[in-house]
């Protein structure tokens, strides 16, 4: 990686950085939060550098092992939520429409700690290339966008932790290949990407202004995209992997 893309990509994070506390300037304790994460990450990472080496497809190791903390903190952060839900009286078919609320601290975290492992994956330099670039700038953009929405608070949270976890099933089967984690990764991935489009055509029908539920709905539409192309890369692979095995 040539020191002129370090600077790009790094040029690039401080753009999306100020976007992001200009969008979210009241939402203070929101960007703290981000801004823990996004040097959280890093911190973890030079502790992973020193015990994991190696390569995989061209990235480090050890930044797959990042994105499974990461996401495994999403999951704690989502089961904290699932109990908080289970307690209130508020029905879940008003809490998926809900706007924000001063009391939704844990649905406005669930943005921050995916603001924080975006930027923190441009600040480690582990997206670079063009398509990943992409995907990140469309998740920062579609976070502070759910950040904004005047409703639909819960369909954009459950969407969120669910893109974002499922993406566990892509690092184990990267990091511990078998017949197993490359079924799960076959089978579950396609589940989450109709997820995606579902959680986000349905956001189209929560009483608010068209133009935010359709941008959202396109943000949504972008990033399956994105994710059945690789899955549809990774799913040929295997599958000519398993036939050449039969010969």
């Amino acid at each position: 990686m040539t020191g002129s893309t370090n600077i790009r990509v790094y040029t690039l994070a401080a753009v999306l950085a100020v976007f992001v506390v200009v969008c979210c300037h009241e939402r203070k304790l929101m960007l703290m939060c981000a801004v823990f994460w996004g040097v959280m990450f890093p911190l973890i990472a030079k502790g992973l550098q020193k015990t994991v080496s190696g390569e995989i497809e061209g990235y480090p190791t050890w930044s797959y092992y990042l994105c499974m903390v990461q996401q495994v903190i999403l999951l704690i952060l989502a089961f904290w939520m699932f109990l908080e839900r289970s307690a209130s009286t508020l029905p879940l078919s008003l809490w998926m429409e809900s706007p924000w609320e001063p009391s939704m601290f844990l649905e406005e975290q669930v943005q921050a700690l995916v603001l924080g492992a975006m930027i923190k994956d441009f600040i480690l330099c582990t997206a670079t290339d063009a398509a990943f670039i992409l995907h990140h700038v469309c998740v920062v953009l579609g976070s502070v966008l759910c950040l904004s929405l005047p409703g639909g608070v819960g369909i954009v949270t459950i969407n969120g932790v669910q893109a974002e976890s499922f993406s566990l099933f892509y690092n184990l089967m990267a990091v511990f290949p078998s017949a197993m984690t490359k079924g799960l990764y076959v089978v579950l991935m396609p589940i989450s990407n109709i997820s995606g489009l579902v959680f986000g055509f349905l956001l189209l029908k929560v009483p608010m202004h068209w133009a935010w539920s359709a941008t959202y709905a396109i943000l949504c539409l972008l990033l399956v995209l994105f994710r059945c192309a690789g899955w549809g890369m990774y799913a040929r692979k295997i599958f000519q992997d398993e036939c050449e095995k039969q010969l």
